[in-house]
């Protein structure tokens, strides 16, 4: 199990996402939309490995997080009826396959604070999850 496998299978449940607004996906080029609609930005933060014994087991976590990037004003609401969709659609306990291993989302995802960046209304939704990999 890689790192990259556990990152390919959050994008891929994010890509079932109903009605997904453009996304910046990590290390892609992005141009934001020029009429000022809301987009999707991805991060992946990971973690330190975590040794379960003396054996082989590790526990690794890491958070997907999603920032919804809307215009200030009017779409503020829009972005944060968005940030509680996406709670919804990465439930805690909801397990998916990355390899031959399972992810699991760890507990429910966290909305942050909006925020003004310049014109702009950001929202991160903060998506935790852990891989259990070996054994212990």
């Amino acid at each position: 199990m890689t790192q990259t496998l556990v990152d390919a299978s959050l994008e891929a449940h994010l890509l079932t996402f109903g009605s997904l607004p453009e996304t910046h996906w990590p290390n892609q080029d992005f141009d934001p939309p020029f009429d000022g609609g809301v987009f999707f930005e991805v991060d992946h933060i990971r973690s330190q490995p975590q040794r379960l014994t003396h054996g082989n087991g590790e526990r690794i976590r890491g958070i997907m997080q999603v920032t919804i990037d809307s215009e200030k004003g009017a779409a503020v609401t829009a972005a944060e009826g968005l940030a509680e969709l996406l709670v919804d659609h990465f439930p805690a306990d909801m397990t998916l396959t990355a390899g031959d291993e399972t992810v699991r989302v760890r507990q429910t995802p966290a909305i942050a604070t909006g925020f003004q960046d310049g014109q702009r209304w950001r929202i991160a939704v903060s998506i935790f999850h852990e891989t259990l990999k070996g054994s212990p």
